[in-house]
């Protein structure tokens, strides 16, 4: 369902969808710098901290998605769950 989205609403939440974006970016080189460690048998014991880091990861792009959402005027963004 398509809804409009307050020109204030769209204000606010932009700048949140771009540093999300950012962050994700971020992770993103952690988990190259991180796998290439792992490549090069480095040694160190970074398999959990890889784990946290693809997790971050998701929940950031769950985000990114659903402000991007809202940002587009998808009325579901606000639904709320049962």
């Amino acid at each position: 369902m398509k809804a409009n989205v307050d020109d204030g609403m769209r204000d606010a939440v932009a700048p949140i969808r771009m540093q999300l974006q950012r962050i994700g970016r971020n992770l993103n080189q952690a988990m190259k710098a991180g796998n290439a460690a792992l490549m090069a048998d480095s040694g160190l014991q970074i398999d959990r901290e890889l784990r946290r880091i693809a997790d971050m990861r998701e929940e950031i792009n769950e985000q990114i998605t659903a402000l991007g959402d809202a940002l587009r005027g998808d009325a579901a963004y606000w639904r709320v769950a049962d």
